[in-house]
């Protein structure tokens, strides 16, 4: 039965929508000071200071902390991508509740990245919700707390069919690796983590899967491994998110409407291609240096969260 905190917590991320910002500040620290429960929110974050990958984690940040107040933001990232926001002096730094810095082997971003994410389950303590940067936070995620399996995450491509959930390049890539998966074939760019034992050992299995698959294909896909994970831990509680906590929107358009969390895409397509979506927009307007702190009262987070649409009307 969740708490009267929990349903305090929830009453003020609904209201927060119609407060100023000086009143949504003052409830933040209320929130602090009382020990309102938040969710812990977990970014990944590999960039070079300035760049499209620094962009959308900030607007994904600022729309999470106007729709959820509490929110505690904790940022994971390689030690080349720390010293690099340092330099650029990026608000991200200011804006997290807390910073990891964390050793990786050398590589490419995308490989630095990926070895982190696999095991961020190792690298945080209690439950927290991982998301990807290329994601809007809509509504609010306390329902979260009240889940008990070890593990959440939503369908791929907000489908509801298996075929349609697994991809012609995942699919080639499992075929290779000679790996089994279940049905549903889980997305793991919104990933709920309860913190348990079962949790964090998921976490090292998904490790080592994608470290083989990296040795034996040279690729970095992190999907595959981890719903080859999920199929290996036989143990493991693991819950379907519906598809409002992942709302795949570029795969199924259908599924943006009301959804709590929008996920962009941003892999599919190049950014001045894609200027139709309000996320993008946002995006922009950082790298152009325009709005680099994105205040939550901008007029491009608030149509990102209240907007029915991802795209420009």
């Amino acid at each position: 039965m969740p708490s009267a905190n929990s349903f305090r917590g929830v009453l003020s991320s609904k209201l927060h929508n119609n407060l100023s910002a000086k009143a949504r500040n003052a409830l933040y620290c209320i929130e602090s000071i009382t020990g309102l429960p938040g969710v812990r929110v977990v970014y990944c974050v590999t960039s070079s200071g300035g760049d499209l990958y620094e962009a959308m984690t900030l607007v994904s940040l600022r729309t999470l902390r106007r729709t959820n107040p509490s929110a505690r933001v904790t940022i994971v990232c390689d030690s080349c991508t720390h010293e690099a926001l340092r330099v650029s002096g990026s608000p991200l730094l200011e804006e997290a509740d807390a910073i990891r810095d964390v050793k990786t082997p050398e590589g490419t971003a995308g490989f630095r990245n990926r070895f982190l994410k696999t095991q961020l389950g190792l690298l945080i303590e209690g439950p927290f919700l991982f998301l990807d940067s290329d994601t809007v936070v809509r509504r609010s995620l306390f329902p979260l707390l009240w889940l008990r399996p070890d593990i959440a995450a939503a369908p791929n491509h907000s489908s509801d069919s298996f075929d349609e959930q697994v991809w012609d390049e995942d699919r080639a890539h499992l075929q290779k690796m000679g790996w089994q998966v279940k049905h549903p074939y889980l997305n793991s760019g919104v990933i709920w983590y309860r913190g348990t034992p079962a949790s964090r050992n998921f976490s090292k299995i998904w490790h080592l899967s994608w470290l083989d698959g990296v040795k034996k294909t040279s690729r970095w896909r992190d999907q595959t491994s981890f719903n080859h994970a999920l199929a290996q831990a036989t143990t493991l509680r693991i819950h379907s998110l519906d598809h409002q906590w992942n709302a795949q929107y570029w795969a199924n358009p259908t599924r943006a409407a009301g959804a709590r969390i929008w996920h962009v895409y941003s892999s599919v397509g190049s950014i001045d291609k894609r200027l139709n979506e309000l996320f993008f927009q946002a995006c922009q307007q950082v790298l152009a240096r325009a709005e680099r702190g994105l205040s939550l009262d901008s007029a491009s987070i608030e149509e990102l969260v209240s907007h029915p649409s991802p795209f420009r009307s």
